[in-house]
């Protein structure tokens, strides 16, 4: 947290690697199973992500991704789906809705590339 006050304060808060920052931060978070947490850090990633890259760019998709996962860790599944089919719309064939994830649609028809 000390190295995000810092890059706040000397690169400014809309910097890419400020988001790497928070991106990492929300990792620790996961790992601790503070998914709200990490959700927090990773909404704010996202934001500068989105502005710094666009939203057709991998890195943002991997942050959708990200987003998505901690939604599914929380057990929302329907943000999760929102922010996998996010992530499918930027990556393509390239990407895979995590098993969980798809089990859930499943059981409750949505539909899930």
């Amino acid at each position: 947290l000390k190295c995000e006050r810092i890059e706040a304060t000397t690169i400014g808060e809309s910097h890419p690697s400020y988001a790497t920052t928070l991106n990492n931060i929300s990792s620790v978070y996961n790992e601790q199973g503070d998914y709200a947490k990490a959700l927090e850090y990773l909404l704010k990633c996202e934001r500068i992500r989105a502005a710094a890259h666009g939203e057709t760019h991998p890195i943002y998709a991997s942050t959708l991704n990200n987003i998505s996962s901690a939604y599914l860790s929380l057990g929302e599944y329907m943000k999760a789906l929102e922010f996998s089919h996010k992530c499918e719309r930027i990556q393509g064939n390239s990407w895979t809705i995590p098993s969980r994830l798809r089990n859930y649609s499943e059981q409750h028809v949505i539909s899930v590339p």
